[in-house]
C-alpha cells in the first residue's frame, strides 16, 4: 500500500460540534473517491488539532468509517483507504453498534432472566462481530424523552429493549419516531410498530397442557398477576387453546389477576396475597395452578402447611420461571414444576431481528431460533 498520506486539511471547514459532523464530513469526501485505495490518512493526532475535538472524538469517527467499510485501521501503522466495493459492506455484511437496556423494574444484569437474554445477545453478537453497549435505565428514565435522546447520541445502529414497562415508556415510543431500529423481548405492544421476541406461546400451552393430562389433572386455576399485563394474557390465551383442544376449558371464573394499586409494592405485598387467598377458597376443588408470578405462592404455602391442600398430593403446582429459585420459605416448601422461557435463544433471535431491520443476512445461519420454553421438575 502507498505510504502517500495526503493533503487532508479540515482547518478551513467550518467547526465540528460532534462525532457525526467529522465522521459525515470524511465520509462525503472518501465516498467521491478524491482518496486512492490504499491511500493512508492523516494520523488522529493530527485530526484533532485540525478540528479541535478530543481525540476520543477523532478516533472514534475514524472507528465508524472503519466500521462502514471505507478504510481499515491498522495498530501502529494507520489508517488506510480501501475500495468499498471490496469490503463485507458492499455484500450486506457490517458491523454494528447495538445497545441493551435491562429492565428497571428490579432485576439487575445478573438477574437469571436478564442475564440469560444478555448471554444470547452477546453470544450472538460476538459470533456477528457486533458491538454491545449495555444502557441501564435509571428510576423514572423511561417515562420521559430524556432517556431516549440518551440512547439517540450514543451513535447506536440499533437498540434491544429487554421487558419494557406496561404501557409503552416515552422513550421507547421516541427511538419509534426517531427511526431509531428497535427490538423488544418479553412483552409485546400492540399499538406500537415494534418487533417483539418471546416465548413460542403455543409451545407453551402445548407442553403445559401436556404435562396435565398425562398426570391425570383436569380443574387448573391460574394466577395471572397484574391483569392488564398484555405478556400475561399471551401465556393464559396459549395455555386456554390447549386444554380446549384436549375437550378441557378455562373459564374466567378460574383465572385470578389484579390491577396495580398505587404502588408496586403494594400490589405484591398486601393487595394480591389477599386476592389470591379468597380466589383460592372460592376455588378449592383445583387439581393443579398455573402461576406466572412466584409473589402469589404465598397463600398456597399456607393452604400446604394447614394440610387442606396438599401438594403434590392435591394438586400440581407449575411456575412461570421469572428468576432463578429465590430463597423464599415457599420454594423450599412447596414440590414446583418449573417452565423455563428459551432466554438465551431469545437474546439470539433479538439480535437476528435486528440484523433483519439492517438488510443484514448471512446465509450460513438463516434458522429461526427454536423459542420453546421447557419444564424443570422438582
Amino acid at each position: 500500500m502507498s505510504e502517500h498520506r495526503p493533503e487532508l486539511d479540515l482547518r478551513s471547514t467550518s467547526a465540528y460540534s460532534s462525532v457525526k459532523e467529522l465522521a459525515a464530513h470524511l465520509r462525503k469526501r472518501l465516498e467521491s473517491g478524491e482518496f486512492a485505495k490504499g491511500t493512508q490518512l492523516p494520523s488522529v493526532r493530527a485530526l484533532m488539532h485540525q478540528t479541535g475535538l478530543p481525540y476520543s472524538a477523532v478516533n472514534r469517527a475514524m472507528g465508524m468509517l472503519a466500521e462502514e467499510g471505507w478504510v481499515e485501521q491498522r495498530r501502529g501503522a494507520g489508517t488506510f483507504v480501501l475500495d468499498r466495493a471490496d469490503t463485507e459492506w458492499n455484500r450486506g455484511v457490517r458491523y454494528r453498534r447495538i445497545g441493551v437496556v435491562p429492565p428497571n423494574w428490579g432485576p439487575s444484569p445478573t438477574h437469571s432472566v436478564v442475564g440469560g437474554i444478555l448471554q444470547g445477545i452477546c453470544e450472538h453478537a460476538e459470533k456477528r462481530e457486533h458491538r454491545v453497549e449495555i444502557i441501564p435505565l435509571v428510576e423514572g428514565s423511561s417515562s420521559s424523552y430524556a432517556f431516549a435522546d440518551t440512547l439517540l447520541s450514543r451513535e447506536l445502529d440499533g437498540v434491544i429493549w429487554i421487558q419494557p414497562k406496561h404501557g409503552g415508556p416515552a422513550s421507547l415510543i421516541r427511538l419509534l419516531q426517531a427511526k431509531m431500529p428497535v427490538i423488544v423481548t418479553g412483552r409485546p405492544f400492540k399499538v406500537l410498530p415494534v418487533k417483539t421476541v418471546h416465548s413460542d406461546m403455543p409451545a407453551f400451552g402445548e407442553l403445559v397442557a401436556d404435562y396435565l393430562e398425562k398426570n391425570g389433572r383436569t380443574n387448573p386455576i391460574v394466577l395471572a398477576g397484574r391483569r392488564d399485563d398484555g405478556y400475561g394474557k399471551l401465556y393464559i390465551d396459549a395455555f386456554r387453546d390447549a386444554l380446549e383442544r384436549r375437550g378441557g376449558s378455562l373459564p374466567d371464573e378460574r383465572i385470578v389477576s389484579a390491577f396495580v394499586g398505587r404502588v408496586e409494592k403494594a400490589f405484591y405485598s398486601i393487595e394480591w396475597k389477599e386476592i389470591v387467598t379468597a380466589f383460592l377458597r372460592n376455588n378449592m376443588a383445583f387439581d393443579a395452578v398455573l402461576s406466572l408470578h412466584e409473589e402469589a405462592l404465598e397463600p398456597l404455602v399456607a393452604l400446604h402447611a394447614s394440610g387442606e391442600k396438599k401438594c403434590p398430593e392435591d394438586y400440581l403446582l407449575i411456575q412461570l420461571a421469572q428468576s432463578a429459585r429465590p430463597a423464599r420459605e415457599h420454594w423450599s416448601q412447596l414440590p414446583i414444576t418449573l417452565v423455563n422461557p428459551p432466554l438465551e435463544a431469545m437474546g439470539r433471535q433479538a439480535v437476528k431481528e435486528l440484523e433483519a431491520l439492517w438488510g443484514i443476512t448471512d446465509e450460513t445461519d438463516t434458522a429461526h431460533e427454536d423459542l420453546s420454553p421447557w419444564l424443570d421438575m422438582p
